[in-house]
């Protein structure tokens, strides 16, 4: 299966996760809460810049970029919009104006924003090591 499927599954499955997340009142310790916000990372490694977007931004911005390069809604829904699905759509950096920005996660303990991570859990956040999925796995199980 191509990576670029690969994330556009990763990140359905992370929208279901989060939903049953917030249907069962997140953790139950009230410590974590499911963020509005997405956080953008820009992966060129001379930039750098990250910030954090409402969600309703964020869809607006991809959209916006989308638009840019003609890749219809269809396309996208069909993983035709240049191999890769909406949720890795990259956009252009704000800060360094390549195209390197893409989503990622902001932590829910410390506020940290990142890309995905390698491993099991992807939204493990590499400064405090909090992992929504790993929560939400854990309580699962419980």
């Amino acid at each position: 299966m191509p990576l670029p499927k690969i994330g556009l599954i990763v990140s359905v499955c992370l929208l279901v996760i989060g939903a049953i997340f917030m249907a069962k009142g997140g953790s139950g310790g009230g410590e974590p809460v499911l963020s509005n916000n997405v956080g953008v990372v820009c992966m060129n490694p001379e930039c750098g810049y990250k910030e954090s977007v409402d969600r309703q931004k964020y869809s607006q911005m991809t959209k916006d970029r989308q638009t840019e390069l003609g890749i219809t809604d269809e396309d996208m829904a069909m993983g035709r919009g240049r191999g890769i699905g909406t949720e890795q759509l990259p956009l252009v950096c704000p800060k360094c104006e390549q195209e390197s920005f893409v989503n990622g996660f902001v932590c829910d303990k410390c506020g940290e924003i990142y890309a995905a991570q390698e491993g099991t859990f992807r939204d493990k956040c590499p400064k405090c090591g909090y992992s929504r999925l790993e929560d939400i796995q854990k309580n699962l199980k419980k």
